[in-house]
């Protein structure tokens, strides 16, 4: 094993101890081998659904300020994303936008299984019982950032499957990204490397303390060689009153001096423009909101 990827898999596992207990389930296809980090919920293969997609770069282990509190009431499912840092593999069946929706429902099913095989082996049940989504769980998904957008077009193309959305500091669906802060990045985009994430860090979150631990993995991450994610379109407003009839609805939570938009005014947009979305915003200063956030 080479000293970066050595150096990167102790970082992961420094992070994910933050965790506690959990299980780990590969679920391999011809989109992706797509890792997955499980919690089952209080009530096993019976507890509700929650799908942590998290923003480029940050990895799966970025949720474990949350993950404690949303396991009290929930299965947590967070993937590393195919294409991205961390220990997923995107195939050539993860083509496009199209995709998407298809590869998040495996990773719900994969989960599903998983939770509902141990429920099975602690109470003798048949093991082989459907589970997850297939079994009627509500599934509620949280999205940061670029996870946002995979969130938005899940939901959009599985109704059946997502009860209820949160989009944390969402980049790329209700506005584009700020030209300032475009211009920041195009040197990690263009060449990234573990010093120059760091720098961009320090830009964006203007030098806030994050956990030692998990900027470490970052820059690992960032010092690594990865395929570019799926481009996703930018849904229209078309698109996005279609997810007002969501049992669970839609939570939209911004950053309050984000670099990556004007928080004030996407906030008063949304409101004007999907009156039915409950907005909330975080007297954060920075967009990285899986620090901040609590559910």
């Amino acid at each position: 094993m080479a000293d970066h990827d050595v150096r990167f898999a102790a970082a992961y596992r420094d992070v994910l101890a933050r965790w506690g207990d959990v299980t780990v389930v590969t679920c391999d296809t011809a989109r992706a081998r797509t890792r997955i980090t499980v919690v089952p919920g209080p009530d096993g293969a019976d507890s509700p659904l929650v799908v942590l997609l998290p923003g480029g770069g940050a990895t799966s282990t970025v949720w474990f300020p949350q993950v404690a509190d949303l396991a009290m009431g929930a299965t947590v499912i967070a993937p590393d994303l195919p294409g991205d840092a961390g220990c997923s593999l995107r195939r050539q069946g993860l083509r496009g936008w199209r995709d998407v929706a298809a590869w998040c429902a495996e990773v719900v099913a994969a989960a599903g299984r998983e939770t509902g095989a141990a429920a099975g082996r602690e109470t003798g049940a048949a093991a082989g019982r459907e589970t997850g989504a297939a079994a009627g769980r509500p599934v509620t998904v949280v999205g940061h950032s670029y996870g946002a957008q995979i969130a938005v077009r899940f939901a959009l193309d599985r109704p059946d499957l997502v009860a209820g959305v949160t989009l944390l500091d969402p980049t790329g669906v209700f506005a584009r990204v700020s030209a300032e802060t475009a211009l920041h990045a195009v040197p990690l985009l263009l060449a990234p490397t573990g010093r120059r994430w760091r720098r961009y860090l320090d830009w964006e979150t203007g030098g806030a303390a994050l956990d030692p631990a998990w900027l470490r993995l970052g820059a690992a991450a960032a010092d690594g060689s990865r395929m570019r994610p799926v481009r996703l379109p930018r849904p229209s407003p078309a698109d996005i009153d279609r997810l007002a009839g969501q049992a669970g609805g839609v939570r939209v939570v911004l950053a309050e001096r984000s670099r990556y938009h004007d928080a004030r005014r996407m906030a008063a947009d949304l409101r004007r423009r999907h009156p039915w979305i409950t907005v909330e915003t975080l007297p954060a200063s920075h967009h990285e909101l899986p620090f901040v956030w609590r559910p």
